[in-house]
């Protein structure tokens, strides 16, 4: 622990002094600055992992607290390393793992649901997914990887502590846990963005911006969309100069399954030679802004007001250059993360698979990322790339 002290504060000076730095040397750029905060960061982060050992006094209390110890020392060190960025779009950019190395087995982008966007917790499972060491520790640990980290985040006073995103809460989470899947997940990279109804509910676009397109998603809240194909550029120019060949895999729930669609009709017209190896949609929906045009001035019922699953041959459809595409939905939601009215997903249209999960209950629209037979599918198929 005093290592991880040492280069946590080592981080927060180096960061801290930033101003100082600048006035004095006008040639010592910001981004020197943050290449340097992000190297010490990674070295952190290393010592970090190498904390977490082989615990086989499953309920030692001071095992516990070391456990919750080192995952809070994450927290803390990536907080140093992101403390000036305010906007979330620009926090996901320097969080976002866009650039492969020799050993990288895949690129893994991740589209949130509607107000779940939160790149610091999805950023903090890849973390743990990618430490070795982590996976030494018993099951009851690992399956709470998630969960600590959304505790660690709150007591830290982060304004993003409460938008639970459900790729991390669920297949990320199973990244994590079960050694099957972690022992290719290790050498994954990750990065992920917000679906575009988010700019909407943020308050962050205006009306004029919203330019209508199915291939080109305009500027309406297409900031996650925009990102994401910078990343993509990034990551494949970069893993071509290592000559490799990594995967392509995609994951978004809610209205992060329609951001998918946007997102691969756009990668179909700037990165041609760039196909999804695998797609895989949780309960996906249209956004909110495309609902309040189809019912505008109707007379809603509160069934009404439920987002019903439906067949939507137009906004979310299989496209042409993905390899396999697998979706999952359920019908039972009925209160839609506690937003009063329920959400219930929908099939893909010509998807490979279109699985309904039965009795995901009250709250299904994000319980159902839990349900053994979603995350099994996931599990399959993610080490099917690879076999």
């Amino acid at each position: 622990m005093k290592l991880i002290l040492f280069f946590t504060l080592l981080l927060s000076f180096s960061v801290n002094s930033e101003e100082c730095v600048i006035k004095n040397n006008k040639a010592f750029s910001l981004t020197s600055v943050e290449s340097m905060s992000k190297n010490i960061s990674k070295t952190t982060k290393e010592v970090i992992c190498d904390n977490f050992a082989d615990y086989k006094e499953k309920n030692n209390s001071s095992i516990k607290q070391k456990y919750r110890d080192n995952v809070c020392a994450l927290v803390n060190n990536q907080t140093s390393e992101i403390w000036k960025i305010k906007n979330r779009h620009k926090m996901g950019v320097a969080l976002n793992q866009c650039t492969p190395d020799k050993d990288t087995k895949a690129l893994v982008i991740t589209f949130a649901g509607t107000g779940a966007y939160n790149p610091r917790s999805h950023s903090l499972m890849a973390d743990l997914i990618q430490c070795k060491k982590y996976q030494y520790m018993p099951y009851q640990y690992k399956k709470m990887g998630h969960a600590r980290i959304m505790k660690c985040l709150k007591n830290k006073g982060s304004m993003y502590r409460e938008k639970y995103d459900q790729v991390a809460r669920g297949p990320l989470g199973h990244f994590l846990k079960n050694n099957k899947l972690n022992k290719q997940a290790r050498y994954f990279k990750f990065a992920s963005f917000a679906s575009e109804e988010m700019e909407m509910l943020n308050n962050d676009f205006s009306i004029s911006d919203f330019l209508p397109g199915e291939k080109q998603p305009g500027r309406f809240g297409a900031y996650g969309i925009i990102n994401a194909l910078d990343c993509s550029k990034k990551f494949f120019a970069k893993s071509k100069e290592l000559g490799i060949k990594p995967k392509l895999i995609i994951m978004g729930h809610s209205s992060g399954g329609r951001a998918t669609v946007k997102f691969l009709n756009l990668l179909k017209v700037k990165q041609k030679d760039v196909q999804a190896d695998l797609v895989i949609t949780l309960d996906p929906v249209i956004e909110a802004h495309v609902v309040a045009v189809q019912t505008a001035g109707k007379q809603l019922t509160a069934t009404d007001a439920t987002v019903k699953s439906q067949k939507q041959p137009k906004l979310l459809y299989k496209t042409s250059n993905t390899k396999k595409w697998i979706n999952f939905y359920q019908k039972s939601d009925t209160e839609g993360l506690g937003m009063g009215f329920g959400i219930q997903g929908s099939p893909i249209t010509n998807a490979d698979s279109n699985m309904f999960i039965k009795n995901t209950g009250a709250k299904g629209h994000g319980d159902i990322v839990k349900k053994y037979k979603l995350l099994k599918k996931i599990e399959d198929e993610v080490i099917g790339l690879f076999e």
